[in-house]
């Protein structure tokens, strides 16, 4: 028996014991969690039952299957750390926001701005780009969001390597980045 057959026949005692043993049923059916602990093992039981269905369904059912995640949520209600943690990221909300939005500008920026010293809009020998690339040394920066990965990389300092400038205008667009 798998691990996961395991741990949907368990999940769904605890369902079916909390169900049967609560006093307030009309409280139970408000709770949230209780919601994702059912929603936790219903993709479960339809792929079950889908055997005999057509493949169209089979392939829809699938998608169920990314519900599975849900389970965090049944977990979650045994760690208070986890508690903990979705409490304080509830109320850095608007912090995270501004620095998601803050970092997607600046990789837009220097993504934009390794292009355009490093590459050109169009393939770079065959358009007029000149010494700056050849069949053996190709262009990294081909487009603005082939830089996206190489501003990432270079912006949360874990370095850069697989993508490099090798123009005079890359490195002083490097050092920008890196400021």
């Amino acid at each position: 028996m798998s691990v996961e057959r395991v741990s949907i026949i368990w999940f769904t005692l605890d369902f079916i014991m909390r169900i049967v043993t609560c006093p307030d049923k009309n409280q139970f059916v408000k709770s949230l969690l209780n919601w994702f602990d059912l929603l936790a093992v219903i993709p479960f039981y339809l792929e079950l039952m889908a055997h005999h269905l057509n493949p169209p369904f089979i392939m829809v059912l699938r998608l169920f299957r990314a519900l599975r995640i849900v389970r965090i949520f049944k977990i979650s209600r045994y760690f208070q750390g986890l508690f903990a943690l979705g409490y304080a990221l509830r109320q850095s909300a608007g912090e995270l926001l501004i620095l998601t939005m803050t970092l997607i500008t600046f990789v837009a920026l220097y993504s934009s701005l390794m292009f355009f010293s490093e590459g050109c809009a169009e393939p770079c020998d065959e358009h007029g780009c000149g010494e700056r690339c050849s069949a053996d040394d190709p262009n990294q920066f081909d487009s603005v969001v082939a830089g996206f990965w190489w501003s990432i990389v270079t912006m949360s300092t874990v370095g850069y390597g697989d993508y490099v400038p090798k123009t005079p205008l890359g490195n002083p667009a490097v050092m920008a980045t890196l400021r």
